[in-house]
């Protein structure tokens, strides 16, 4: 109890002479006027009120086109990036699906979701689906995935008949689509030699 008597005999003295202070220095603050007189000039707020047309020098208006320019190139370069990879997605799934069906693997239809479609690609070129991890792996993963992408070519080459060296166009891209339409649809080696037995 001597303890917190002590305490706030402590705070009283510390606190009295601040609290004083402050009505001391309320009470000689001089008086303020409030009556302002305000001009409202909009120049300083950054509006302007005169016609834009007539203040635009010719390297304004020239930027303003070029802007215009940019992003219609722009879109059009886009959306007809996004054209291209819809149609690039639905031939390589659809030739896919034929070779796999060539090959008689029962489940051709994974060719057009994007994540089984390559599984059924390793499982073509008879490499394991479960590599698909490496792609977690940031650098190195990718470099891993891209030489077993070329090893199952290679080998779905050789299952169908044609030299196994063919797999190495995976590394050209327009090469590799090339390569996919005659997998597909080409006249097989391997077929043309059961047709002559």
């Amino acid at each position: 109890m001597k303890k917190l008597f002590k305490i706030i005999t402590v705070l009283l003295l510390v606190l009295a002479p601040l609290s004083a202070g402050k009505v001391l220095l309320a009470q000689t603050t001089p008086a303020v006027d409030m009556e302002y007189e305000y001009d409202w000039d909009f120049d300083d707020w950054g509006i302007d009120t005169t016609d834009v047309d007539s203040n635009l020098t010719d390297d304004e208006a020239a930027d303003i086109v070029a802007g215009i320019f940019a992003t219609i190139f722009g879109g059009t370069i886009l959306v007809f990036t996004v054209i291209a990879g819809v149609i690039t997605y639905v031939y390589t799934a659809f030739t896919l699906q034929k070779v796999a069906k060539n090959l008689g693997e029962k489940d051709a239809w994974y060719a057009w979701i994007p994540v089984l479609n390559t599984i059924l690609f390793f499982r073509l070129g008879d490499q394991n689906p479960w590599l698909l991890l490496l792609a977690l792996v940031p650098v190195v993963g990718a470099f891993a995935l891209s030489i077993i992408s070329v090893i199952a070519m290679m080998r779905i080459c050789e299952k169908m008949g044609y030299d196994k060296l063919l797999g190495l166009l995976m590394l050209i891209p327009l090469a590799g689509l090339i390569l996919w339409g005659v997998l597909a649809w080409g006249k097989s080696p391997k077929k043309t030699e059961e047709k002559t037995k």
